[in-house]
Formats: structure tokens, C-alpha cells, sequence
């Protein structure tokens, strides 16, 4: 974070080791990120007390858009908007910013604020998505859900994209067999794996628009592709007054399912952009 969060043009970083007879202070369970941006901004902190600068002020007289170390700019940011924000809605200047002077009882109290920010990374993944003729939906990914929500963002995901009822969708999901999926790590999971989530629903919709067009039984047959959309739950044709349910082609067409499948990975963006959230703590 030293090296990409604040404007600075004659910033130079380096590493040291030093052996210490006291536990190794690695991350447990992640981030590692924490640690160093905990030191960088303490330092600030220590830098606004001794030049008497409003520790807010300083970060915004040091802010940039631009990824110092790569000379991107940043994908989305926002982070004045989060100082300014934050300065208003906290109270902040109408704290007593010396040491010692603000106290809650008995107890001295102090009101500090941070910069705050992590990496967004994201890596390949893929999914499949299975309409059924009985409405069920089944959206598949070898990923896992650790507590985190993957479950529900694939569900979302795959109800939004599709127009089905949340539940109607079920997730499978851990098992190896299934389309691969990056590890949870690095935050990255959602932004890996919903959009191929999404990509393989809107596969699913092309192929069961293939499917309508394709049934010498269907209201639909020998129809353009380009003139039918699939949307909230129902196929539709654009130029005729045909609406049918997904599961009605399904079952028109003597199936029991349509599926759909992708392969998603990051694409040109990510030369273009340096990718981070930020945030700030008053």
C-alpha cells in the first residue's frame, strides 16, 4: 500500500529482515495487507501531529486517482468522496484534537480516522447452469462458500439473469468434477465465479431459444433467433404475441432440461486499470 496509495514522486521502498526471537508475524487467515497499511497509516497519523495538519487534510492534500507504482488509473475509487463523507457524518471537526483533552466519564476517548483498501483481484472460472421442465434451477461451480456468501451470490446472480424466483434456484457446488473454480482467497471468489455465472444463464437462454426454434411443435418453430428474447422466466418473440414459460419449450420439446456452461477470465480491463477498493475509517 506504501507504494501505490498516496501521490508521492520521490517515494522509494524497501524491505529489511531482521531475526527476532518472538512469533513470526504472518497473517493467520489473510489479509496480509493489514499489517503494512496498519504501519503506513500510523505514520500518517504521526506525520499530521507533527507538521499540526488535520489528519483528514493530509490525506486529502496527498490524494491520487492514479496507481502510483504502475501509473494506472484506478478502475473505481471514490475515496475523496469517502474522506469528505466520513469528516461530515462523524463529527469530526468538532472533536479536540489534542491527546489527552476528550474523555467519556472516567475515560480518556480519542476519535482517529484511516484509509482503508484492498486489492480486487479476480481469476478464470466457470460454471453451468440447468433449466429443468418441472421450473427447477440448478447453477453449478467448483467453488466453495466458507461462510462468505458464494451461495447466495451465485443465486442471485443466476435469478437475475434468468427472471426465476430465487427459490428456484439450488447450487452445487465443492465437488471437483464440476466446472473449475479459483480458491477462496483474496477476496476474489464473487468476482470470479458470478460472472461466469451469469455468462452460463445467458448461454442457457441461447439454447433454449435454439431449443424453441428448433420444436416442430412449438408456437415457435423455424422463428429468427434475433427476433426472440428470453427473459423474467418466459420466452418471447418480439414481432408475434408468443409468450410461453421456459419449462412450457422445455417440455414442448419432449426434454427434460436445457443447460447452459462458460468459461470466463479477466480480459483486456486489467491492463488498462490498477484494480482496489478503498474505504475510511473516521
Amino acid at each position: 500500500m506504501t507504494g501505490f496509495l498516496y501521490e508521492c514522486p520521490n517515494l522509494d521502498v524497501s524491505h529489511q529482515l531482521v531475526r527476532l526471537n518472538i512469533a513470526t508475524p504472518t497473517p493467520m487467515r489473510a489479509p496480509g495487507e493489514s499489517p503494512g497499511l496498519f504501519a503506513l497509516e500510523s505514520a500518517l497519523d504521526e506525520l499530521a501531529y507533527a507538521a499540526n495538519v488535520d489528519p483528514v487534510e493530509l490525506r486529502l492534500r496527498n490524494y491520487t486517482d492514479i496507481d502510483q507504482e504502475s501509473g494506472l488509473p484506478f478502475s473505481g475509487e471514490h475515496l475523496r468522496e469517502c474522506y469528505l463523507v466520513g469528516r461530515e457524518r462523524s463529527g469530526w471537526l468538532s472533536r479536540i484534537p489534542l491527546p489527552g483533552m476528550m474523555r467519556e466519564g472516567r475515560y480518556l476517548i480519542g476519535q482517529g480516522m484511516a484509509t482503508a483498501t484492498y486489492p480486487g483481484m479476480r481469476m478464470p472460472g466457470a460454471a453451468s447452469v440447468r433449466v429443468f421442465a418441472d421450473g427447477r434451477v440448478e447453477v453449478s461451480s467448483a467453488t466453495q462458500d466458507m461462510g462468505t456468501g458464494t451461495y447466495t451470490t451465485m443465486t442471485q446472480v443466476t435469478a437475475e439473469t434468468l427472471g426465476v424466483p430465487v427459490e428456484a434456484n439450488c447450487c452445487g457446488t465443492r465437488d471437483s468434477w464440476l466446472p473449475p473454480a479459483p480458491v477462496s482467497g483474496g477476496s476474489m471468489t464473487t468476482a470470479s465465479v458470478t460472472p461466469a455465472v451469469k455468462a452460463a444463464c445467458e448461454d442457457a437462454m441461447a439454447n433454449l431459444i435454439q431449443c424453441a426454434i428448433g420444436d416442430k411443435s412449438s408456437p415457435f418453430y423455424n422463428m429468427p433467433a434475433e427476433n426472440m428474447v428470453a427473459t423474467i422466466g418466459r420466452l418471447r418473440s418480439l414481432d408475434r404475441e408468443i409468450d410461453l414459460a421456459y419449462e412450457d419449450v422445455i417440455r414442448s420439446a419432449s426434454r427434460d432440461y436445457v443447460d447452459g456452461k462458460s468459461f470466463v477470465q479477466p480480459g483486456e480491463e486489467q491492463k488498462n486499470f490498477s484494480f482496489h477498493s478503498f474505504g475510511a475509517h473516521l
